[in-house]
């Protein structure tokens, strides 16, 4: 299963996301994966750790992709951030997405084998 949680901030979505996240389910499981200071962060905060697992992540993320093209239409291009949640989105995955309000219909186009 894949399954994406979006929310905007002061929600309820880190509740959420922790709570499925204990579910053995979930192989993988991704908080804020466009948190802007995400490579230093994993390092230090319990809620990165596992992106410590990811080899190339430092090849596919940018901390730009928080707030390029912050509003999209489900038919807009947008390589850079597909390539790198293609890279965090694999079987049994579960993500808790902010920073992706005004995207989700791209999202769901882009990903229509995720649960949202």
């Amino acid at each position: 299963m894949k399954l994406a949680i979006f929310g905007m901030f002061r929600s309820g979505t880190s509740y959420l996301w922790w709570t499925l996240s204990k579910d053995e389910r979930f192989k993988h499981s991704y908080y804020e994966p466009l948190h802007p200071h995400l490579l230093d962060d994993r390092k230090g905060y319990k809620h990165y750790v596992s992106y410590n697992e990811l080899k190339d992540l430092e090849k596919y993320f940018n901390w730009n992709l928080a707030f390029d093209k912050y509003v999209m239409k489900e038919d807009e291009e947008n390589f850079q951030l597909k390539r790198y949640l293609n890279y965090l989105i694999k079987e049994n995955t579960l993500v808790k997405i902010n920073r992706m309000s005004f995207r989700i219909s791209w999202f769901k186009k882009n990903f229509p084998d995720v649960k949202c």
